[in-house]
């Protein structure tokens, strides 16, 4: 562990100050680039601040401060990201979800047929990336992402342990995120 790190989790404001002034833009340029728009980039980058220094107890000697806090960075943008998909799948048809999804993730709309072809494109990537899977899982999946079921239905109509089902679902979402950008996995949350 590095002194700075030391003095961040004893609670040194001037140390976790340098912290913030060394990081600051890089990750607000890593958020705006994988959002490929700025709008949210500086509240999502200050709330991933403010999380690191309420938990800077929690900073681990074996891990660099560097990497852990690039996961909470990572995991303040695609909670953002789901609370908006929420919000706005409670008044919005699809069609207007998934334009208002391609203005905040990629920055632009368009009225024409690209916008349908992005989203066959997608659907047809996941689609083929599911299909190449064993078939209970992808049907797990599909129950749990498509239908809503809970692990536990899933286990009783599958006639699979919960623990099975819990497994199957991550290694399906593990695979997504190694074959697509975060951004093709928060379009696909807009499709369950």
């Amino acid at each position: 562990m590095t002194q700075l790190e030391i003095e961040i989790k004893n609670g040194n404001r001037a140390a976790f100050q340098l912290f913030f002034n060394n990081t600051y833009n890089r990750t607000t340029a890593f958020l705006t680039h994988a959002m490929y728009n700025s709008s949210y980039a500086d509240d999502i980058a200050q709330e991933a601040f403010v999380k690191l220094w309420v938990n800077r107890q929690m900073i681990d000697p074996a891990q660099s401060l560097d990497a852990w806090f690039f996961t909470i960075v990572r995991n303040t943008m695609i909670s953002h990201l789901r609370k908006m998909v929420a919000e706005k799948k409670k008044g919005s048809t699809t069609q207007l979800l998934l334009q208002e999804a391609e203005t905040e993730i990629y920055g632009y709309t368009t009225n024409d047929g690209l916008h349908h072809l992005q989203q066959q494109d997608i659907r047809q990537l996941f689609n083929e990336v599911l299909q190449s899977i064993d078939p209970v899982k992808e049907r797990c999946f599909r129950l749990h992402r498509e239908q809503g079921l809970t692990y536990r239905e899933i286990a009783q109509s599958e006639k699979l342990s919960v623990k099975t089902v819990e497994r199957y679902i991550s290694d399906t979402l593990k695979l997504l995120k190694l074959k697509f950008p975060v951004t093709a996995i928060l379009i696909w949350l807009l499709f369950v």
